[in-house]
C-alpha cells in the first residue's frame, strides 16, 4: 500500500501499511477496521479508547466503543493543511455540541455483539466529515469499516437492516446555498467459511440534497428528512450463515460515500446503523407489529430499532436546524407513547 500521511492537530505523523487497534478485553473476535479513501489513496485509521467504559453515554455490557481520531487526514503530497488539496477533516459531533476536547462527544464506532442471542448492532456515530481549506469543488470521500461478530450455533437465517441519518450544512462564508451534496450508504456481509464473496445487504441507501434550507442545514434523506432506512415495503434481507464448525460469525462491512461541494459538511449525530439477528427456523417473516404484540420476532426487533434511531435523528435535526420534522413512527406499534409529544410536528 502506498505510504500515506495523517496530520494531527499539532504534528504530522507518517503511517505506512495497515494500522489496527489493539485487541480489546471484551468478547470481540477482533477490533473493527476503518479506512478512508480518496481516489486510489487509502488511509487505515488507528482506533482508540476501546472498551465499554469509553461509551458516552454508557452502553450495555455487550457494547464496545472505539474512538475515531479527529483531525485532518491528508491523501497526497506533503501533509500541510494550508496547501493540501486532498485533505479531509474528521470532527467530533453531537446535536448540541461540536468539540474535539469535550469528553462527552466522540466520533466513534460502536459494536454491540450479543453472540447471536439478541440484536447485533454496528454503527458509526458522533462524527462530521468536511473538506480541508484548499479542497475545493465537488469531491468524494469513501468511509469503510468492518467488524467480525462472535455468532453462535447456526440455527436459522441471519437477517439484517440498515439506516443512515444525519444532516448536511453549508460551509462557513458560503453565499450560494444551492450546491449539491450526495450520500450513498451500503452494507455487505461474509456469511460463509473459506473463500467466499461478500453478499450485499439489500440495495444501497442514497440521496442527493442541496445545502439550502432555513438555517443552511438540511437532512440527508429525501426532501430533507433526517434519515434513510431499509424500505418497509420490502422484506429485510436474510442469509444462510455458516462460517465454519456449524457456527455463524458474520463479518459485516459498511461503506459511506460522502460527496460535498466546497466546504459543506456531513454530520452524523446518531449513526450509520446496521442491525442483525438470527431468525430461528419456523419463525414468522412478519415485520410489522401492534401495541398488543407481546414478543417481538427477529424481524420485528430490527424494524423497531431502526425506527428508534430514525426518531433520534429527527430530534437531532430539529435541535440543530430549528425546524420541525414529523415523528416517523407516530401511532405505530409499541412506540405510541414515545411519540405522543410529536403528534403535531410538521415537515
Amino acid at each position: 500500500m502506498k505510504s500515506l500521511r495523517w496530520l494531527a492537530p499539532v504534528l504530522c505523523l507518517l503511517f505506512v501499511g495497515v494500522l489496527m487497534a489493539p485487541v480489546p478485553s471484551e468478547a470481540q473476535v477482533a477490533p473493527p477496521r476503518l479506512t478512508l479513501t480518496v481516489g486510489q489513496s487509502t488511509i487505515n485509521v488507528p482506533l482508540g479508547g476501546e472498551g465499554s467504559s469509553t461509551c458516552v453515554p454508557a452502553e450495555d455490557a455487550f457494547t464496545t466503543c472505539y474512538n475515531i481520531p479527529p483531525g485532518p487526514y491528508c491523501f497526497t503530497g506533503e501533509c500541510d493543511p494550508e496547501t493540501s488539496t486532498t485533505t479531509w477533516i474528521i470532527g467530533d459531533y453531537s446535536a448540541t455540541t461540536t468539540s474535539t476536547n469535550d469528553d462527552t462527544v466522540h466520533a466513534r464506532l460502536i459494536v454491540t455483539d450479543n453472540s447471536g442471542a439478541g440484536l447485533d448492532i454496528f454503527r458509526m456515530a458522533g462524527v462530521t466529515f468536511k473538506p480541508g481549506i484548499n479542497n475545493t469543488g465537488t469531491k468524494t470521500l469513501t468511509v469503510e469499516y468492518s467488524n467480525a461478530f462472535n455468532g453462535r450455533s447456526n440455527t436459522g437465517q441471519y437477517v439484517m437492516g440498515l439506516l443512515i441519518g444525519g444532516n448536511y450544512n453549508a460551509g462557513a462564508g458560503a453565499t450560494n446555498f444551492n450546491r449539491t451534496n450526495a450520500i450513498n450508504y451500503s452494507g455487505s456481509g461474509i456469511f460463509c467459511s473459506g473463500e467466499c464473496a461478500p453478499q450485499p445487504i439489500g440495495s444501497p441507501l442514497s440521496s442527493t440534497v442541496s445545502s439550502r434550507s432555513f438555517l443552511k442545514i438540511v437532512g440527508i434523506g429525501v426532501n430533507g428528512t433526517a434519515s434513510l432506512q431499509s424500505p418497509t415495503g420490502i422484506p429485510l434481507p436474510s442469509f444462510d450463515c455458516n462460517t465454519g464448525e456449524g457456527r455463524c460469525a458474520p463479518t459485516i462491512t459498511q461503506r459511506v460515500d460522502v460527496t460535498v461541494t466546497d466546504f459543506d459538511q456531513l454530520a452524523l449525530a446518531s449513526s450509520t446503523h446496521a442491525d442483525g439477528c438470527f431468525q430461528p427456523n419456523g419463525e414468522s417473516n412478519i415485520e410489522t407489529f401492534s401495541a398488543t404484540t407481546t414478543t417481538l420476532t427477529c424481524r420485528q426487533q430490527i424494524r423497531q430499532d431502526l425506527r428508534r434511531v430514525a426518531r433520534q435523528e429527527a430530534r437531532a435535526l430539529r435541535l440543530v436546524s430549528g425546524r420541525h420534522f414529523k415523528c416517523p413512527v407516530c401511532k405505530e406499534g409499541h412506540e405510541d407513547e414515545e411519540c405522543d409529544d410529536h403528534d403535531n410536528d410538521r415537515d
